[in-house]
């Protein structure tokens, strides 16, 4: 993605990776991590939207994390657990205690489970990294920053 300010012609570029997983295969997977605040509504696309690379929260608000969970086992709640995980360069100064998915449960449909959680972001300025993580019972990992 690339913005061009064309009173100054400063330009800017942002990239990331998208993955589509093969669901076909049955195997679980999960989507990339959605970042919003409290209180932010998902409005429809009807035009021109500002997207952000980089998401930035004042110190003290609420950051609400989303993502869908594909091939799930029909027993989430004693199959999986969640944790999430704030860092700074590569420390981590945050740590959720491990929860059973079905606690941050949103919704459920044909495609997938949608997970949802929030953490208040009473941090020092800096550029943090937001990591879910989600386990099965033979302790496989599934991360997302």
């Amino acid at each position: 993605m690339g913005a061009l300010e064309p009173e100054t012609e400063n330009m800017g570029t942002a990239n990331a990776w998208v993955e589509v997983p093969d669901l076909a295969k049955g195997k679980l997977e999960m989507s990339s991590v959605l970042l919003a605040t409290a209180g932010e509504t998902q409005q429809p696309v009807t035009g021109p939207q500002q997207l952000d690379a980089i998401k930035s929260y004042k110190t003290g608000s609420m950051l609400v994390y989303y993502l869908m969970l594909y091939n799930a086992p029909s027993s989430v709640g004693s199959d999986l657990t969640i944790r999430s995980e704030i860092a700074l360069n590569d420390k981590i100064i945050y740590e959720s205690e491990p929860q059973p998915v079905s606690s941050r449960m949103m919704g459920k449909d044909n495609k997938g489970i949608e997970i949802g959680g929030q953490l208040n972001l009473d941090l020092e300025p800096g550029f943090y990294a937001l990591r879910v993580e989600i386990k099965d019972k033979s302790n496989r990992e599934f991360r997302r920053s």
